[in-house]
């Protein structure tokens, strides 16, 4: 039946479907982390909608345009969701998107990808910093359990740049090329060796 949330600054009126994937927890997450829009275009908030492929979707609404727009959550019949804003029908400003194996993005949206600051994990790696169309891209960085981080700049969802690597081998800081160590770059290794010179592709050539 239709339920009413009296501790939100407005009062909201939704309800489920029978065969509903989204729960009273999940609207409740989403309207108590994510702002409303305030963009001056009127929302309601109505039942869970289903699509014909499954796909479902509870939160505001814009009655004229027909779209999704507001605070809503997306869920897939693969157990894939999206929690947060949108934006005449694409997620867009803030929210959260959880991927199957326990991997999750929150941060900036932008047409329906991670674009701006957000903070990707997986069960292995951490991701904190700038994305660009769902890849990293800028300055950022990325933490492995086996201690393994490297912080310094990304493209297109490589290390390329200048950036630091810490790991069990040793300490770089320098160059970087598609993952690669890669320019002109200092290294250290545990036994307390040293090079500082030119790197291509991983291997020491060039001055140094």
């Amino acid at each position: 039946g239709v339920k009413n949330i009296y501790s939100f600054n407005i009062s909201l009126s939704y309800s489920f479907i029978s065969n509903s994937l989204i729960n009273d927890k999940e609207i409740r997450y989403v309207f108590q982390n994510y702002p409303a829009l305030n963009d001056n275009i009127p929302v309601i908030c109505i039942k869970t909608i289903q699509y014909e492929n499954g796909i479902q979707y509870c939160g505001e609404w814009n009655q004229i345009t027909n779209l999704k727009h507001g605070r809503g959550v997306l869920k897939y019949p693969n157990g894939l969701s999206y929690y947060g804003q949108f934006r005449m029908n694409k997620a867009y400003g803030k929210g959260k998107i959880i991927f199957q194996h326990n991997e999750e993005y929150e941060g900036d949206f932008l047409d329906n990808k991670a674009n701006g600051l957000g903070i990707y994990k997986t069960k292995e790696c951490r991701y904190e910093g700038k994305w660009k169309n769902d890849k990293p891209d800028g300055i950022g960085t990325e933490t492995w359990l086996n201690g393994t981080c490297y912080t310094g700049e990304f493209k297109n969802g490589l290390k390329s740049g200048n950036g630091k690597l810490t790991s069990s081998d040793g300490i770089y800081i320098g160059g970087f090329l598609n993952n690669q160590l890669h320019g002109k770059g200092y290294y250290i290794w545990p036994d307390k060796r040293e090079y500082k010179g030119d790197w291509k592709h991983n291997k020491i050539e060039g001055e140094g």
